[in-house]
């Protein structure tokens, strides 16, 4: 029998998960509040506030940051199981409990590099494929990278990569990895 190899969150990476869900729900709230705001504008017989162009101005600042934790948390919130002996890696998404299992032939390889961050430094995978990122396992949310890591050991190392900001802005954009 094998062992396989289940991430662990950290306790301030769940939190952060958390509060982006809330923090999309109270946006979501503020946007819908701005939209009666513009629904009833001409119903008032006194019109004070703020007008509807300043509320679309704000339903379209709040949409976007909406928008970003929606990226945030569907690009890093997820469990990774790791199967070293069947060479298989496993992303379950937590909103939609979908998975994803990938063969570790499926990847070109991996890259790691430590990111930094106000809360310090954290190691970073990314498991290449066609020369992108197709998958980010971070320290940042994962308290057992290291151990992440070494069960990927069969997967190709293509190195490690200094410049960690050039690196996510690649990965976070779909542009190749690899020059």
């Amino acid at each position: 029998m094998h062992s396989q190899i289940t991430s662990k969150f950290k306790p301030y990476g769940i939190f952060s998960l958390i509060f982006c869900g809330f923090l999309f729900l109270l946006l979501l709230l503020v946007i819908g509040l701005l939209g009666q705001q513009i629904a009833l504008w001409n119903a008032r017989p006194v019109r004070k506030g703020i007008t509807p162009a300043q509320a679309l101005l704000f339903m379209a600042i709040f949409g976007f940051l909406a928008w970003v934790i929606v990226f945030t948390l569907y690009k890093y919130a997820f469990r990774v199981v790791i199967d070293p002996a069947a060479k298989t890696i496993l992303f379950k998404h937590l909103l939609t409990q979908s998975s994803k299992r990938y063969d570790f032939d499926d990847f070109d390889g991996y890259l790691d590099t430590f990111a930094v961050s106000k809360s310090g430094d954290y190691k970073v995978v990314y498991l290449v494929k066609d020369q992108k990122a197709e998958k980010i396992i971070t320290g940042f949310y994962f308290a057992n990278i290291d151990e992440l890591k070494a069960a990927l050991s069969p997967v190709k190392y293509l190195g490690f990569e200094e410049d960690f900001r050039r690196l996510a802005r690649r990965a976070l954009s779909g542009k190749p990895l690899i020059d």
